[in-house]
């Protein structure tokens, strides 16, 4: 008797390896890993590359330079944004559907824009001392 009992659980606790619960984690992973693969190897070859033809490969690690500051006001920006919008739906009879995205969109684009205006004057100065040490 309990072997049946047993068997009983096995048989309904078994997943077919073709069921979404396994398929849809293990394509997401393998996808994921797909495109890390192919941004890496592609990023290397670039490099490469402009080695070979004489071309200073640290172009990518200038442009990297102030992204720090871009995403902190787009942050910055977004969280302005989803205050605003919390306040202007509590205390007015604006749709909350529309002013969350709307706001943070809206200050998330202000603060890119900001951040834009920064890292310009930033480059400037660098450029400008470049100039004066070569």
């Amino acid at each position: 008797m309990p072997m049946g009992g047993v068997r009983a659980f096995e048989t309904q606790s078994k997943t077919s390896i073709m069921s979404p619960e396994i398929i849809v984690p293990l394509g997401f992973f393998a996808v994921s890993f797909g495109i890390m693969y192919l941004i890496v190897t592609s990023r290397n070859r670039e490099r490469l590359a402009m080695i070979e033809k004489g071309i200073d490969p640290r172009v990518f690690t200038e442009a990297r330079r102030y992204t720090a500051i871009r995403v902190g006001l787009m942050a910055v920006g977004v969280s302005v944004g989803l205050v605003l919008a919390n306040i202007l739906v509590e205390t007015t009879a604006l749709d909350q559907d529309v002013m969350y995205p709307a706001l943070s969109f809206l200050f998330g684009g202000l603060g890119l824009i900001i951040s834009h205006f920064i890292t310009r004057k930033m480059r400037l100065q660098d450029e400008e001392e470049e100039r004066k040490k070569g």
